[in-house]
């Protein structure tokens, strides 16, 4: 990741190769020219460290990437945490239950093969029977998209 600097202070972050290819029309540029720190001095363009988001809690606030900071000689990525609005907590909850719901029918897929094969040979299949009915009921009983609990089989 790189940002483009002047006196000191980011001027634009992110910045890639295309926009230093469109800002220098006239200049002809290697493949990868950020990659070699000669150019990106010669350009005013720095090289961003990335960091780890922190962690948090995703049903209530999001991480927010902020403007870049100059620490110990090097420029940072900095994250911040941000309470989600009502509205964007109503639309992650949404996807979340999309996401759930997506994994409960693959783990149902998983076992389909399991439960025809009982039934053809006509075995005991109460447990896999419970196991796949707690699965579908997965939205029903469990309030909080972001802290499912999975049973076994």
């Amino acid at each position: 990741m790189y940002a483009k600097i002047n006196n000191d202070q980011i001027e634009q972050y992110p910045y890639t190769t295309t926009e230093l290819r469109s800002d220098n029309p006239s200049t002809l540029f290697k493949f990868d020219p950020l990659t070699e720190s000669d150019i990106r001095t010669a350009f005013n363009v720095v090289e961003v460290k990335e960091t780890s988001k922190p962690d948090f809690n995703a049903q209530t606030h999001k991480c927010v990437e902020k403007t870049p900071e100059l620490k110990n000689g090097e420029w940072t990525q900095v994250w911040e945490t941000v309470a989600k609005t009502s509205d964007e907590k109503t639309k992650a909850d949404s996807e979340q239950w999309v996401e759930i719901r997506n994994e409960r029918n693959q783990k149902l897929q998983e076992t389909d093969w399991q439960m025809v094969k009982s039934l053809e040979l006509g075995e005991n299949a109460a447990g896999l029977k419970t196991y796949r009915q707690k699965l579908r009921d997965i939205p029903q009983e469990q309030t909080n998209p972001f802290a499912i609990t999975w049973p076994e089989l």
